[in-house]
């Protein structure tokens, strides 16, 4: 058996029902650094001793970061994913199987396990690797056929939410109680880290061509957090449960033989919250579209509100009554700021070179990680960053979104 920690041991017990002795484990490499936000990802297989059974499982533990600037509140990441997995999914998934007949969206990986001990949380989840699931390239922007995909997976997972506070509203009402919003406290700690990169994003535009884009942006960014907080917190009537952390590293996809795109899943639950679909949408597509999808939103947008009322069709409701289209574009346009901030920060991360890539603790501890000194122009591909903020910057202007 391999050597994991006791912390492991025991959860992958629970995942087994208190089999654990029947099973050999063998623990495969861990996430590389900067690609777990708040938590550490242990691969392990178990494999049975007593027959051909192959379990495999994604072990994900809270990380015990201590940090002198900010009290980051790690537990309550945790907490809010195994709510989410625990108070809030369950629900959703027993509605669908008695409305359709059995069946549901399979769109999310399963969890085995949780633990909320103080300071030592942790949850086992399938690992998806193992069907053949892969995670996208962070540095290409996503391909038509993903976005195509994710908005209507997005239109079918809003759609359950919805659904169901329709059909149960004092039980739905009772179940998303559950779920926190962290955002907003969350941004407050990184507001001079998003400060720098308005900063940057700024000397990207030409003040001789584009003085009026410069005007707007710098007035968004003069006020950008407070923006996001007040954006993220909904005040419409049209809210569902959210994923809340949107950004294409927590999405897996699926390819047949001829490379064609067949299937997806959304990872990490940890920001999932009640609010406008809108926060969803937009967050996954500023922080992964191109210019060409950018220019066909409208498109994009009626798309997922397709697969929104086909799947509230199958539910008896009506979208008309419980998210028309015109909502959908009126709260796209009063709240896609939410996605356009995340956007700005994720991009920045993901051309970052390889060996200058930080987790959390370093973000945390260091005082100038966005300094424009000589070093830190050589920490992440400039060039591509600046093409692609731009054109997010110009889109939201052109649009009048700023």
């Amino acid at each position: 058996m391999s050597e994991v920690p006791d912390s492991v041991y025991q959860i992958l017990n629970e995942a087994v029902h208190g089999d654990i002795n029947n099973y050999t484990i063998n623990e495969h490499d861990k996430n590389k650094k900067g690609e777990g936000f708040t938590g550490e990802m242990c691969f392990v297989s178990l494999k049975n001793k007593h027959g051909d059974e192959d379990l495999h499982y994604v072990v994900k533990q809270r990380l015990p970061i201590e940090s002198p600037r900010v009290n980051l509140p790690i537990s309550a990441y945790f907490l809010n994913e195994i709510s989410f997995y625990t108070a809030v999914w369950p629900h959703f998934q027993k509605f669908q199987k008695d409305k359709l007949n059995g069946e549901a969206l399979d769109i999310i990986p399963k969890c085995f396990a949780t633990s909320s001990k103080d300071r030592n949380e942790n949850l086992v989840l399938e690992n998806l690797k193992f069907q053949d699931f892969q995670m996208h390239n962070k540095t290409n922007p996503l391909s038509n056929e993903q976005i195509e995909l994710i908005f209507k997976q997005y239109g079918r997972f809003h759609a359950i939410s919805f659904a169901y506070k329709f059909i149960n509203p004092r039980e739905y009402s009772e179940i998303s109680s559950k779920l926190q919003n962290l955002w907003p406290s969350t941004v407050r700690m990184f507001k001079e880290f998003m400060g720098k990169i308005n900063d940057i994003c700024l000397e990207f535009l030409d003040p001789d061509e584009e003085s009026k884009v410069i005007e707007k942006f710098r007035s968004y960014a003069e006020s950008s957090v407070e923006v996001f907080t007040e954006r993220s917190r909904y005040k419409g009537c049209y809210s569902a449960v959210l994923h809340g952390d949107c950004w294409s590293n927590n999405m897996m996809f699926k390819y047949n033989e001829d490379n064609k795109l067949t299937d997806m899943r959304l990872l990490d639950f940890q920001f999932a919250n009640v609010g406008t679909p809108v926060s969803d949408l937009s967050y996954f597509l500023y922080s992964g579209a191109g210019k060409e999808v950018l220019d066909e939103l409208d498109r994009y947008l009626r798309l997922y509100h397709t697969s929104l009322t086909k799947t509230l069709e199958h539910f008896g409701c009506d979208s008309e009554n419980i998210y028309p289209f015109d909502a959908l574009k009126k709260d796209w346009k009063d709240y896609c700021k939410t996605g356009f901030s995340m956007a700005l920060l994720v991009w920045r991360g993901k051309f970052t070179n390889p060996s200058d890539v930080k987790d959390l603790q370093d973000i945390l501890e260091e005082t100038d990680t966005l300094s424009d000194d000589k070093n830190s122009k050589d920490r992440y591909d400039e060039q591509s960053f600046k093409e692609t903020v731009k054109n997010l910057i110009l889109h939201m202007y052109d649009n009048d979104f700023l």
